[in-house]
């Protein structure tokens, strides 16, 4: 079980929450360091398998109002887990759904306030929240547009989530164009997701050899489960190899 020293702060009920939101940060809130370094340090904390001192500055950051921590912590806390860049849980901490609501909805105030100074990575949570009813209510077509918007700033994980929705909704064309073209981004997540389309020839023609580059590209850039596919898929390719060549031994008079 993974403890911090510091407590949760105590949360009001969640429509009280929205409007004495400051208020709740301001008493938990030390000055010293500041939440974006807070943060900066609970990532580096978790990078490193520290994952007590990490939840020690995620809170930190959290309850200095960073709107990224809470919906990080959020998620922790959802989930009971650390989790790697492909999804695969690191660590795991207890599990408290209770207080992953509250700092859900304490994230979405805190986006759409960074929404409003223009900020593609707060159009990039919000539209996650909004898609997939994260302390709000679900709402597709506004976490559509949170992400378009995203991607107009030029923001490639934007198009790594509108790939994925596509893909989800059964829109395998529209999503194959909106993967490349992030992929060319060199975004890891988008590059793996790529070579799986083409893998399995959703929203074009199957093409293993395009998995295997795009497969490399994502283990290049920090997927982790990346090369791990393309073991298999090379493993694959090899087997299906030999077995023609036996079959052609075999059909030989």
């Amino acid at each position: 079980m993974l403890t911090s020293p510091q407590a949760f702060p105590v949360f009001l009920p969640v429509g009280l929450l929205s409007a004495l939101i400051g208020i709740v940060f301001i008493a938990a809130c030390t000055s010293d360091p500041a939440p974006t370094e807070s943060y900066h340090a609970a990532k580096q904390h978790a990078d490193a398998g520290r994952f007590e001192e990490a939840m020690f500055e995620y809170r930190r950051a959290a309850q200095c109002g960073h709107p990224v921590a809470m919906y990080e912590l959020a998620l922790i806390l959802r989930t009971g887990a650390f989790k790697s860049s492909d999804g695969s849980p690191i660590a795991y901490v207890d599990r408290d759904t209770a207080a992953a609501q509250q700092w859900f909805s304490a994230a979405a105030g805190a986006l759409r306030d960074s929404v409003q100074a223009g900020s593609a990575q707060a159009h990039v949570l919000l539209g996650e929240m909004l898609y997939r009813g994260y302390g709000v209510a679900r709402d597709t077509a506004s976490a559509l547009s949170h992400w378009r918007a995203a991607a107009d700033l030029g923001f490639p994980e934007a198009q790594y989530r509108l790939a994925v929705a596509r893909f989800e909704s059964g829109h395998h064309s529209r999503a194959f164009r909106l993967a490349r073209r992030a992929a060319q981004e060199e975004h890891a997540a988008s590059e793996a997701f790529l070579a799986f389309l083409y893998q399995d020839g959703y929203g074009t023609t199957p093409d293993t050899d395009s998995a295997m580059v795009w497969l490399r590209r994502a283990a290049a850039h920090g997927d982790s489960s990346a090369m791990i596919r393309l073991q298999a898929l090379r493993a694959a390719a090899s087997d299906s190899i030999r077995s023609s060549a036996n079959g052609d031994d075999e059909s030989t008079p």
